[in-house]
């Protein structure tokens, strides 16, 4: 091995260690962010290296181990899709003042886990889309009239 492939080695097992003293920490979300960011072999590798120290420090309880494997298993069959919608869901709100449409009822049964994964995570792009361009999903509805104008309105009638 040459100097270049150990330093390289050497980077992804600091890396690798300081992840996971962040996944006991419970920064879960910037553990999988950073193993998103680098190429699908060094992600693999960190992803193992990650386990052995989560194991090493809790060797009886694999409450972190078994968490990490399926919070890796998740994000990479885009189950965490939904907590994006949620989250996408909260900026929609705060931007235009209103929730986004629902997702429509699909009639598939509920073990099409893969129909569902995929319309979640349109659903999350297309929120996104509409946040990023600046128009909402639904035109917005005039505002509400108060509840005086319309006592107004009746009492001039009566008249």
């Amino acid at each position: 091995m040459t100097d270049h492939h150990h330093e390289l080695e050497n980077e992804i097992r600091k890396l690798s260690h300081l992840l996971a003293l962040a996944w006991r920490k419970g920064q879960a979300a910037k553990v999988l962010d950073a193993l998103d960011e680098v190429e699908p072999m060094a992600c693999s590798l960190m992803a193992i290296l990650i386990h052995e120290h989560l194991t090493r420090w809790s060797p009886y309880d694999c409450r972190w181990p078994m968490g990490f494997w399926r919070a890796v298993l998740d994000r990479s069959m885009m189950g965490i899709a939904g907590r994006q919608v949620e989250a996408l869901g909260t900026q929609y709100r705060e931007r235009f003042g209103t929730d986004p449409p629902p997702m429509r009822r699909s009639e598939t049964s509920q073990h099409a886990s893969e129909e569902s994964t995929r319309k979640v995570a349109y659903q999350a792009e297309t929120i996104r889309r509409a946040l990023e361009t600046g128009a909402p999903l639904v035109p917005p509805r005039p505002p509400d009239r108060a509840p005086d104008q319309f006592l107004k309105r009746s009492q001039e009638g009566a008249r």
